[in-house]
């Protein structure tokens, strides 16, 4: 037993022995590329990198006939007075404008203040309405306001196409469709024959024209044209002027038969007849003059006359056309103003278009009728 355990140690030392020998090298530090942690994704709770942001450009609203700003104008009228549609624009911010007038005035019957304000040639504000008139009319009421005209604006629509006249009267907002209908015994009446003169007109297939009218705004274009033409000049209208009460119930081709077109009142009331017999909604703006002269001592004052002018409904919007192309806001003397819009003979102003018309001057003196009590010229 005692060589074994002798034995045994020698054998382990003697395999060791025989064990082959590895060297090793030494060591190099290793250097390690730390890495970085990726980005989270945002959540709910997290805030994600803010992207580069860039001021968006103001243009008109996909709809023009609305209100962003609430402030009671419309996209459209605001583009055309170079105001901003979407910031609050005031009655005094309008007043500040460059290229504007401003008045204050007074007038008498007829005047309607929504008419004064559908238009974008002005922006009327009611100061008062009272009713001392005149001594020959002391129920006659009168109105004080001021205004901002738009003397230098311009329309900016694109005309309708049309592919036929008469146009559909459905195409038009059913508060403008009653502008469409030819009453009897009114500024709307046309004879039968006066009417398929100007579908022929607008259509094409008269002798004025060979092919039809594209737009509304040619159609009506046509029609004056073709009215400086064909109305003749009653040489009784030196020295006689049918009343006004007598012309609004007249139909116009009777007008033309009897050829009583020698002012405006008369050839306003033709093309209004003529828009509407081609369905295109129309009335009669009443205007009254803005006067001031430099090169007067009192430079504003009573005084002043009334010219009546048509207002077609195009574009979506009501437009004034005079009968001779004359601007529709006048001269630099004599600014128009719109104190009303005449649709027929229904209204209960209708008397007073005829007294203001057709009353003698020595009965109703202009200075009662029309009153600039102040102006400036921006």
């Amino acid at each position: 037993m005692n060589r074994l355990r002798v034995g045994i140690p020698l054998l382990l030392l003697f395999l060791i022995a025989c064990a082959p020998t590895t060297t090793l090298a030494p060591t190099t530090p290793t250097t390690v590329t730390p890495i970085t942690p990726p980005t989270p994704t945002p959540t709910a709770t997290s805030t994600p990198t803010p992207k580069p942001t860039s001021t968006p450009t103001k243009t008109l609203t996909p709809k023009p006939w609305g209100d962003p700003d609430a402030d009671g104008y419309s996209t459209y009228f605001e583009d055309v007075w170079g105001t901003d549609p979407f910031t609050d624009t005031s009655f005094e911010d309008l007043a500040m404008l460059s290229g504007i007038v401003y008045a204050k005035m007074r007038v008498s019957q007829p005047f309607e203040f929504a008419d004064m304000n559908e238009t974008f040639y002005q922006v009327a504000r009611l100061i008062d309405i009272d009713d001392n008139g005149t001594p020959d009319y002391p129920g006659d009421d009168h109105l004080t306001f001021e205004v901002v005209l738009f003397p230098y604006a311009k329309d900016r629509t694109k005309p309708m196409e049309v592919d036929q006249f008469p146009i559909e009267p459905g195409v038009y907002p059913p508060e403008v469709q009653k502008s469409l209908i030819s009453y009897e015994d009114d500024i709307s009446n046309i004879t039968p024959e006066l009417k398929e003169t100007m579908l022929a007109i607008v259509n094409g297939t008269g002798e004025a024209y060979s092919t039809p009218a594209r737009t509304d705004v040619q159609a009506i274009e046509r029609i004056m044209r073709w009215n400086s033409t064909n109305l003749e000049v009653n040489p009784m209208f030196e020295t006689y002027y049918p009343l006004y009460g007598t012309i609004v119930r007249m139909r116009a081709g009777d007008m033309f038969e009897e050829r009583l077109t020698r002012w405006s009142t008369t050839r306003a009331v033709i093309l209004n007849a003529e828009l509407r017999a081609i369905g295109i909604p129309s009335k009669v703006y009443m205007h009254v003059d803005c006067e001031c002269y430099p090169y007067k001592e009192n430079n504003c004052g009573r005084g002043g006359g009334n010219h009546p002018q048509n207002g077609a409904f195009v574009g979506n919007h009501w437009v004034i056309f005079d009968y001779n192309g004359v601007n529709p806001r006048g001269t630099p003397y004599e600014y128009l103003v719109i104190t009303d819009g005449y649709r027929d003979n229904n209204e209960a102003i209708f008397d007073k278009w005829i007294q203001v018309v057709d009353t003698p001057r020595v009965l109703y003196p202009f200075d009662e009728l029309i009153h600039t009590l102040e102006r400036r010229d921006n």
